[in-house]
């Protein structure tokens, strides 16, 4: 199975790959990966992104230290650092002559109908002006997915919002291994999976990393809603100037691969 084989993708960055070890945006990177996201849209894809990093950057603004961070502290951290993320993707995309938008969901939002659709109807309006939807939670008045996800349930979400063929989750875990990776160097990638079974479930290690709040767990978890969606799902490590071309010249991920029997 390729990138070309998806039409409509979904693209979730996460805390870790967009804020350095000071908490300050890794442009560089991030313009790396946009224009590898606008290739995929001259290839005639249709490229959306949920993107973390709000309440870092946030934090790193206040000057709190992440690891003393309140939860009160982490909502008006995000309400500060979104300004700094979107104005970023803003002018990471003018500089490429694209143009981008800001959407603020809660899951529920999502979970509300009339809500659902004025969000589903906004991002096709988007879509048809050929503008790349950038997706985040709002952080101010939710509370979920700061305690426990980096936004993978909400990238989910959106997936079967839009009715995407492909969600692709760039953190810096690999993709789901036979065992915890970090204690057996001898675990080995798990490159497809067709079920989630109970004995898939079994093999989260519930790491964190340092920025994020997601580990594989919560990763297999949004796996399952897009399968559930008739929605593939990529999991794989996006600590690279290319992480899109990884994806393509390698296997070293895991895709949660919709079955194709009828």
């Amino acid at each position: 199975m390729e990138l070309s084989d998806f039409k409509r993708i979904v693209i979730k960055i996460g805390s870790s790959l967009l804020v350095d070890e000071n908490r300050s945006l890794n442009t560089d990177w991030l313009g790396s990966l946009i224009d590898e996201l606008i290739s995929l849209k001259e290839e005639g894809h249709e490229v959306l992104i949920v993107s973390s990093g709000a309440i870092a950057l946030g934090g790193n603004y206040f000057g709190i230290p992440k690891s003393k961070m309140k939860l009160e502290e982490k909502q008006a951290a995000a309400a500060s650092g979104q300004i700094i993320l979107a104005h970023a993707y803003q002018e990471l995309f003018n500089k490429r002559s694209y143009k981008a938008a800001q959407i603020l969901l809660t899951l529920d939002d999502l979970n509300n109908a009339r809500r659902y659709q004025n969000a589903s109807n906004t991002i096709e309006t988007l879509i048809q002006l050929d503008v790349i939807p950038i997706i985040n939670e709002n952080d101010t008045v939710a509370i979920e997915e700061i305690q426990y996800g980096d936004n993978d349930q909400l990238a989910a979400r959106v997936c079967e919002l839009v009715s995407a063929d492909c969600l692709i989750l760039f953190s810096d875990i690999d993709g789901l291994y036979d065992d915890d990776p970090k204690k057996n160097p001898n675990a080995e990638l798990i490159k497809k999976v067709e079920e989630i079974t109970p004995e898939i479930e079994m093999l989260s290690n519930k790491s964190k990393t340092e920025y994020g709040s997601g580990g594989i767990e919560t990763k297999i978890k949004a796996a399952k809603i897009c399968l559930n969606a008739d929605c593939n799902t990529i999991i794989a490590n996006g600590n690279s100037d290319k992480p899109i071309s990884n994806i393509r010249n390698s296997d070293h991920f895991t895709i949660f691969s919709v079955s194709k029997d009828e």
